[in-house]
């Protein structure tokens, strides 16, 4: 969090500096216009956690739907975008899926 806080401040300099400048077009928001994802560092190993999540899917400890969410960075906060994750991502699931089984108690969400 503090790199990506810096760059954002970096970058709205950078913006600020062009408006100044008469630059047209420049305006930047950090919290909307930055993304930073920092990969296969060396404090994070995306692979290993993905194979992580394949085994709780694969257990049944975790539905595949949210495992889809984290790897590919899609919204899962409520039923309808797990739905939208079902019918992009697992076709066949999405047809045999019951309209009203989108909530159950007790799951867990990837960073809720």
């Amino acid at each position: 969090a503090m790199w990506q806080n810096g760059a954002g401040q970096a970058l709205e300099l950078c913006a600020a500096l062009g408006k100044v400048y008469g630059m047209p077009g420049l305006s930047f928001d950090a919290g909307k216009d930055l993304t930073m994802d920092w990969g296969d560092g060396v404090l994070f190993d995306r692979t290993r956690t993905w194979n992580e999540y394949m085994s709780m899917v694969t257990s049944g400890l975790l539905r595949p739907e949210l495992a889809l969410a984290w790897y590919f960075d899609l919204p899962h906060a409520d039923a309808a975008q797990l739905a939208k994750i079902r019918k992009e991502l697992m076709p066949q699931a999405a047809q045999a899926a019951p309209a009203n089984n989108e909530e159950k108690k007790g799951e867990t969400q990837i960073g809720a």
